[in-house]
């Protein structure tokens, strides 16, 4: 058996929707298993295309994870979000791999910022506030905000 010691979380994504109805219609891209990247490596178009926290912060819903590289990570200590994006990046700066599998979990759930026009400002208002507490550079979220406009999703 081939053993990658830099390995240090592997994840599955999660399929978020909020009903059944909409999961039977739902029509996801066809993605691929993916190692994530360090936010610092990843490019402006990169993040207009894909959005940044797709391609830096893993999911938890369900994960397995090496505690002997975790069990050091100290969140600040008013994080009230991003803290998933907080801990794959603690990873990745140890050097450790976070490999995301192409097999997702279905999650039901309600729409938490609601489902009208404001729902991405309310959503990013939030990520923003949270995003200056990781000290997490200006530009990399404006390219996450752009990925939401008409032409780029």
């Amino acid at each position: 058996m081939m053993v990658n010691n830099r390995l240090a979380v592997i994840s599955f994504p999660i399929i978020s929707v909020d009903s059944y109805a909409k999961f039977a219609t739902y029509k996801r891209h066809v993605r691929i298993s993916r190692i994530l990247k360090k936010y610092e490596e990843v490019t402006s178009g990169e993040i207009i295309k894909y959005g940044l926290f797709r391609l830096t912060a893993g999911d938890l819903f369900l994960a397995i994870l090496r505690t002997s590289v975790v069990k050091d990570w100290q969140p600040p200590p008013h994080l009230s979000a991003l803290e998933v994006f907080s801990l794959t990046q603690h990873v990745l700066g140890k050097g450790y791999l976070w490999v995301e599998i192409a097999i997702p979990v279905v999650h039901l759930k309600e729409l938490k910022y609601g489902a009208g026009p404001y729902r991405h400002l309310k959503q990013g208002l939030w990520t923003g506030g949270n995003a200056r507490i990781l000290n997490t550079e200006g530009r990399l979220l404006l390219g996450d905000v752009l990925k939401v406009l008409p032409g780029h999703s």
